[in-house]
């Protein structure tokens, strides 16, 4: 079946340094460069009766309530993307899925709970992040054509393994025979061509955790995933014979259910030494997945597209048919140390995974006290045991309550939401249900079987997207939140979390088979920006630095190299947020053409790519700025130089002034 499809493709690079990243929560990982641009990547299908969704596949740690309500907002205000007065995308056929780095600036939240460790909300990351997202669709919207969609699904050779094994063998046995492992290895790929057999792009969901570059990491990075991406890119691009430019195929790598699963299993937490190698190897395996089965794909999707969505207040929903119901958000202490395969956490050691009410004991961490004394002094409310409401200490079972997060309030704002968007999209045979959170193996496969249920024959395949739409940390089967390891401590509205997420998916699922609309559900806390606590912005002017001016080279380049060393060289810049060069690049590599440097010769690789790295250092207010570039064993040898982009602020004037610095020649042999 021909549908119209189209592709696009937006940076969304947020400011590079000194703001928090945001997956580890660790306050001191503050960025300090570049070492892979994150991108949104989108993907709409409009079917021969002209309904049609968007997908968008973002390098996001998570996606927010904040950020998909003004990406739709925008959308509706953009007469291009309108007909007959109403607007073509809305939140009810738009999906935004992160892939789930832990390299990327945080604060774009409108939720303490999720800007806590990076000292609030930033703006200017928020605001590139949705005019991202935004223009990732226009640019899929303006490339819309007939063409058809294939569809593949094989193994990935190495996914990690489970980081909370005891926690899933609780699950029953039975249950857990009917899977071969405890981690999720299966890919699931779609292959977006034309009338003319030319690939526009891919997308896949596989359940891999980024965290292969930990806390020790300061550089953004789309980790594994992000690796993965612009490997498959770039074998499309060369495959299809496709250079430059807007026809150039896209690849996303969206995530699944691997909120308990690790790629650090084998190799231990990292270490800041060998994580980029580790995430390497992860985005490989990915990628040579990807490339078969985008090789392999035959099997082409036909059917009606269609799609539900529906708002759902997670804090109070009742299980039928029994007693039991979910209650407001609350983390317990099993959390406190994060996932420890992953991160530190706050290193209170006396409260471990498995911390639950019953082996509680009391005690004292100073990092934990610091951040509720520093909390409560920013204006944040924090209600006392005695004025819980009645049954919320016990309606969290097994959790012993260490943050009330749906009791506690800034300025009147609970710091987590509790009413989230539920959405399924459906693609002919193909269904994909966005969660908004983090699910573990087992709740993903619970939830794929309770809808394959309802879908029956007309669902061949089911995606779980997760981190998707909006984010409320994770959901564990309630065998697995009652050992309370980080999972399942981190899950929000108590032991019945997944039940309740499975209830009201599998209502959606029968009103979007039936074809009948659903009443409306509750509506979304909408945040005033005034009510945020904001991270603090860095205004200071450039500094020259001794009889260096702005573009100089600080730090110089031998004259030869060989294939396999690396590059630096360092330059005296301007403050890199002033000037984040979305769509751009703070680097260029450059090879010399036999007749010489033209006017403006074309980057052989920017900052973009996994063998450039750009480094932000300030040395007496005046800011350095270090392009490395590890040269590739297949390098074509030749005559290089590297460049340096950006723009100084100079005195107290608020103007940006433009600046280039480059590198004297070198050869590469």
């Amino acid at each position: 079946m021909n549908f119209r499809i189209g592709v696009g493709k937006h940076d969304i690079t947020g400011p590079c340094a000194q703001i928090g990243f945001m997956g580890m929560s660790n306050d001191g990982q503050t960025g300090k460069g570049i070492h892979g641009r994150l991108f949104a990547r989108a993907f709409i299908v409009d079917d021969p009766a002209s309904i049609r969704l968007a997908l968008v596949v973002a390098d996001l740690a998570m996606c927010t309530l904040a950020g998909k309500a003004a990406v739709v907002r925008r959308l509706a205000s953009d007469g291009n993307l309108r007909s007959n007065g109403a607007p073509l995308y809305a939140d009810n056929n738009v999906l935004v899925a992160a892939t789930h780095t832990h390299s990327g600036p945080g604060g774009y939240s409108h939720f303490l709970a999720y800007n806590a460790s990076i000292y609030g909300f930033n703006k200017q990351n928020f605001d590139i992040i949705v005019e991202g997202i935004v223009e990732s669709i226009r640019a899929a919207h303006r490339a819309l054509r007939p063409g058809r969609i294939l569809i593949a699904r094989g193994e990935v050779a190495d996914v990690g393994a489970n980081r909370s094994l005891p926690a899933y063998e609780r699950n029953p046995a039975a249950e857990r025979a009917l899977y071969p492992e405890s981690v999720e290895g299966e890919m699931i790929l779609l292959k977006f061509v034309d009338a003319e057999d030319k690939v526009l792009g891919t997308v896949n969901w596989c359940a891999v955790h980024p965290t292969n570059m930990g806390e020790e990491n300061r550089l953004i990075s789309g980790d594994n995933k992000g690796y993965a991406e612009e490997l498959m890119e770039k074998y499309l691009s060369r495959d299809s014979g496709s250079g430059g430019g807007a026809e150039k195929p896209i690849a996303a790598f969206a995530n699944s259910c691997c909120g308990d699963s690790s790629p650090n299993m084998k190799t231990g937490r990292p270490d800041g030494i060998h994580d980029l190698a580790h995430a390497f190897e992860y985005g490989q395996f990915q990628f040579e997945a990807a490339r078969n089965l985008a090789g392999a794909a035959a099997a082409e999707l036909s059917g009606p597209v269609s799609f539900l969505h529906r708002y759902v207040d997670m804090s109070r929903v009742s299980i039928a048919g029994t007693g039991n119901r979910t209650w407001p958000p609350a983390m317990g202490y099993g959390m406190i140390n994060g996932s420890m395969e992953d991160s530190r956490g706050m290193g209170c050691d006396q409260w471990k995974e498995g911390t639950t009410k019953q082996n509680f004991r009391p005690g004292f961490c100073l990092k934990l006290e610091a951040i509720k004394a520093v909390s409560a002094l920013a204006g944040v409310k924090w209600p006392q045991p005695e004025e819980y409401p009645d049954g919320f200490a016990d309606g969290h079972a097994e959790k012993a309550i260490l943050f009330p997060l749906g009791l506690a309030a800034y300025k009147g704002v609970p710091l987590a939401p509790s009413v989230l968007p539920l959405q399924i999209l459906k693609i002919g045979s193909l269904v994909i249900a966005s969660h908004p959170g983090e699910m573990t193996v087992m709740a993903g496969r619970r939830l794929k079987k309770a809808l394959a249920a309802v879908f029956g024959p007309g669902a061949e395949t089911i995606v779980i997207a997760a981190y998707a739409n909006a984010y409320s940390s994770y959901t564990t089967t309630r065998e697995e939140y009652a050992a309370q390891h980080y999972e399942g401590a981190s899950t929000l509205f108590g032991p019945w979390t997944l039940d309740a997420y499975i209830q009201e998916d599998v209502r959606i699922a029968q009103a979007l088979m039936a074809g009948v609309p659903l009443p409306a559900g509750a509506a979304p806390l909408e945040v005033s920006e005034k009510k945020l606590m904001k991270t603090a912005v860095y205004g200071w002017p450039d500094r020259t630095f001794g009889e260096l001016r702005f573009g100089d080279v600080a730090g110089n380049v031998r004259p030869v190299y060989e294939r396999g060393e690396t590059v630096k060289v360092t330059f005296l810049g301007g403050f890199p947020n002033y000037d984040p060069r979305t769509g751009k690049t703070y680097l260029a590599v450059e090879r010399k053409p036999a007749e010489g440097w033209p006017r403006n010769p074309e980057a052989v690789y920017t900052d973009a790519d996994a063998c450039t790295f750009f480094h932000w250092d300030l040395a007496s207010g005046s800011s350095f700025l270090t392009a490395d570039w590890a040269i590739p064993e297949r390098e074509i040898p030749g005559v290089y130089r590297i460049r340096y982009f950006g723009s100084y602020k100079e005195g107290l004037m608020p103007r940006l002034r433009p600046v280039t610095g480059t590198s004297p020649e070198f050869q590469v042999r």
